[in-house]
């Protein structure tokens, strides 16, 4: 940013192996412009990754099969008061191992000494801090073995552990726990997703998964990561992505009427990958062009929709993890019916005759989007009926309304009502029939 108030006409182009929160959101929030590198280089084999509970055997048995085979191995313990009691402790269980140790607190020519004896295969294990989470390139050295791993950060983890398997050797990776330590939810998750996601080119990857963990940071401040609960990380996206359209498109004409909202185009990518999985989510709508008044965010309307559908994609019917979400994904990016036809042709050809909670899943996506354009605030699903708020639209047709009622449909000042119990199995086409009369 200091680089960018120089001129105005600078580029900068950054590059990282795991994005923070906060850069890696305002790529997919269409700020910057995001392009992956995931090529490794030839003959690299993935590190195999192990999150075990710290034993004193596992580790007499890491060092020395790595030893046996004439490697190297890095021993991170990121405390300096007690690296050199477990430099000591790992000596006494490995006498005929040769030690050294360095830390960010050593005096700089000592410190390079101690790295230049080490790089020269003067030492074993090299009992070491953070200090060598970047920038190292040693060949020979093909264990890592990381004490106390729950207190490192996801991205860090695997910094660390890319300090290995930087030759034709396949390296080992060991992220140790003391089992009698309270691990707290978000360190198992980092953990689990250090040890998924081993493959070559993972960073991305990563990455991701440490946006979803710790959440997007502030744009406008200090803050990495979280900071987003004040608005609700779905609403502060969407405010996100309109600001950045009238950013980008200033002089844009008004396309729809005063009071119309249409799904913005420019920023669907980012929103499939932000609200993939939150399928239950209050559905929303971004303003497609910049506010007349120079500027100003727009109100974003919402709709509540409660129904009685019980709506998913089965595990039996797309049994991938991945594949099911890029689906969610899809579905979500779906706005209008002619979308949603497209997408259950693709699922019938794919993967067959969608089962029930599918089905019901992309009848609940068809009945939000009319909601949607119809501008109506809420459907609440009660015991006996079903209520539609009507929108606040003075261009409703109460005529072709009043038209519709019957023992099943009722209409007043500002519901309307369709009886579930006279009904029947017919009340989603009764509701999707009341939808489109409102739009």
């Amino acid at each position: 940013e200091r680089l960018k108030t120089l001129r105005n006409e600078v580029d900068v182009l950054t590059l990282t192996a795991t994005p923070i929160p906060r850069t890696l959101h305002m790529a997919l929030a269409g700020i910057r412009d995001l392009s992956v590198v995931d090529t490794p280089p030839e003959d690299r084999v993935p590190i195999k990754t192990y999150v075990v509970p710290y034993e004193e055997q596992l580790v007499r048995d890491a060092v020395m099969r790595e030893i046996g085979r004439g490697g190297q191995v890095f021993f991170v313990h990121n405390r300096v008061q007690s690296i050199y009691s477990v430099a000591a402790r790992l000596e006494e269980l490995l006498p005929d191992v040769r030690f050294l140790v360095g830390h960010g607190q050593m005096e700089e020519r000592e410190l390079e000494s101690v790295m230049f004896k080490f790089f020269n295969g003067e030492a074993d294990v090299l009992v070491c801090t953070t200090i060598i989470e970047s920038g190292l390139d040693i060949p020979r050295a093909n264990t890592i073995i990381i004490d106390d791993a729950t207190n490192y950060g996801l991205a860090q983890l695997y910094q660390l552990r890319g300090r290995v398997g930087r030759s034709t050797q396949r390296a080992y990776a060991y992220l140790l726990y003391h089992a009698g330590k309270r691990i707290t939810g978000d360190a198992q998750q980092r953990l689990q997703a250090i040890q998924e996601a081993t493959e070559l080119g993972a960073g991305f990857r990563i990455a991701m998964r440490d946006l979803e963990i710790r959440g997007a940071g502030n744009l406008l401040g200090p803050e990495q990561s979280g900071n987003i609960a004040a608005v609700g990380f779905d609403l502060y996206t969407q405010l996100l992505s309109q600001a950045v359209n009238t950013q980008r498109h200033p002089a844009a004409p008004k396309a729809v009427p005063s009071g119309r909202v249409e799904r913005s185009k420019r920023v669907q990518a980012a929103e499939d990958m932000r609200r993939a999985g939150a399928m239950a989510a209050t559905p929303t709508r971004v303003d497609a062009d910049p506010p007349a008044n120079g500027g100003t965010i727009t109100p974003i309307p919402l709709v509540a929709l409660d129904l009685p559908l019980t709506a998913f994609l089965p595990t039996d019917y797309i049994a991938d993890d991945a594949l099911r979400l890029r689906v969610y994904q899809k579905l979500v990016g779906a706005a209008s019916a002619a979308d949603l036809r497209s997408v259950r042709a693709e699922l019938r050809d794919r993967f067959g005759p969608p089962p029930e909670p599918a089905e019901n899943l992309l009848t609940w996506l068809e009945l939000k989007a009319l909601a949607l354009h119809a501008e109506v605030p809420a459907i609440a699903t009660g015991e006996d009926e079903i209520t539609v708020r009507l929108p606040a639209n003075p261009r409703v047709d109460r005529g072709r309304l009043l038209a519709m009622v019957d023992e099943v449909v009722r209409v007043g000042p500002q519901f309307i009502r369709i009886n579930r119990r006279a009904a029947g199995d017919t009340w989603v086409a009764r509701l999707r029939e009341v939808l489109e009369a409102l739009g």
